[in-house]
């Protein structure tokens, strides 16, 4: 009886299976939203941690009461209007930002009770500033919020996304005009 044995190569690769295609390094682990600047090399809110991701997609499907409730109003809201404009649990960096409308860069966080304690609170304190250091609005609704009154709800979901559309058109006006005023470099120089 004869044994199949896998043609190998000189490097020890199964020539049946093919080359498993991988992003080069450079690509990995980083996602731009158009408009975005570049980010610099001591950036690491760009990072997307593979076990941060993989706790996003657990959360994805296992949502709480309130964001079930928030995000049944944002998809029915004035016919739908909001309907595919968001992402639900968007990592950035460390953090996962439980609602984010990539447009205007309006991230919503829906705080449940255990944001009370005293080291829930520093780690909220630090991602709000970690969100506003890469020009993203962030809207903090409590338990109470989605449940409770809908017109403060609307007035206050209202607000924010105008106010982040405010804060993205002076952030754009700013990069481009950054980008008219900088010196362009021996590469770019026309010849």
């Amino acid at each position: 009886m004869a044994i199949w044995k896998p043609a190998l190569s000189n490097k020890g690769e199964d020539l049946n299976m093919g080359r498993i295609y991988r992003k080069p390094k450079h690509w990995r682990g980083k996602t731009l939203v158009i408009g975005d600047p570049l980010p610099t090399e001591t950036e690491n809110i760009w990072r997307r941690p593979r076990r941060t991701q993989g706790f996003a997609n657990e959360r994805w499907l296992n949502p709480t009461n309130a964001e079930e409730e928030l995000e049944r109003i944002l998809t029915t809201l004035k016919n739908g209007v909001l309907r595919g404009k968001f992402v639900r649990e968007w990592v950035c960096g460390k953090w996962i930002l439980d609602f984010f409308f990539p447009d205007n860069r309006l991230g919503i966080e829906v705080d449940g009770g255990y944001h009370s304690s005293p080291s829930q609170k520093k780690k909220d304190i630090q991602k709000e500033a970690d969100c506003q250091s890469v020009e993203i609005t962030l809207l903090r609704l409590t338990n109470e919020d989605v449940f409770g009154n809908r017109d403060a709800l609307l007035t206050k979901l209202r607000d924010s996304y105008r106010r982040a559309n405010r804060h993205m058109q002076v952030f754009l006006a700013e990069f481009e005009a950054n980008k008219k005023t900088r010196p362009r470099n021996d590469r770019t120089r026309k010849m």
